[in-house]
């Protein structure tokens, strides 16, 4: 999330920085008997990349990692779902209700993806109106705040990039 709100991130630097906070997640976390989560990460990227159409991306994700409730699998088919959208917030929601298993986890994982990248003007008046609706008035009122702690931490971290990989796990 913190990738999409850097100022001229794309939906492709997103996608890199979730698969670097994986792969040191993997590098400094507990050691478990289950698929790296970075791995399985690039492979809902590559589906992704691979398919014809979104729908077809849906297939393909969860046919390649899952969508159960486990985070090996949760997790990469929400930044799969992230990537095939586009970046486009409300597709990448629908998309990650439609692709089946743990639909309300993912869609709200590839949800807060697109969110980050393509912020809250970029839904349609209609769209915002809805979502005003239903956001209850005490988080509305957290939203200024915790946008001006992220454009802090974005300007106080100017070189900061996903590009560069963590060396292999020993």
């Amino acid at each position: 999330v913190a990738a999409g709100l850097r100022p001229g991130a794309g939906a492709g630097e997103v996608a890199e920085a979730c698969v670097l906070g994986a792969a040191l997640g993997v590098r400094h976390g507990r050691a478990v008997a289950l698929p790296p989560v970075n791995e399985r990460i690039e492979l809902a990227l590559d589906a992704a990349r691979a398919a014809r159409d979104l729908d077809d991306a849906l297939g393909r994700i969860e046919s390649a990692v899952g969508t159960s409730m486990l985070a090996h699998e949760s997790v990469p088919a929400a930044v799969g779902v992230f990537a095939a959208a586009g970046g486009n917030p409300l597709e990448a929601v629908r998309a990650g209700v439609l692709i089946g298993g743990d639909t309300d986890t993912i869609a709200a994982m590839a949800g807060a993806l697109a969110g980050a990248l393509r912020g809250y003007a970029c839904l349609k008046s209609g769209d915002r109106a809805l979502l005003d609706a239903v956001t209850p008035p005490a988080l509305a009122q957290l939203v200024p705040g915790l946008a001006a702690i992220a454009a802090r931490r974005a300007r106080a971290q100017p070189g900061a990039s996903a590009r560069s990989r963590p060396a292999a796990a020993d």
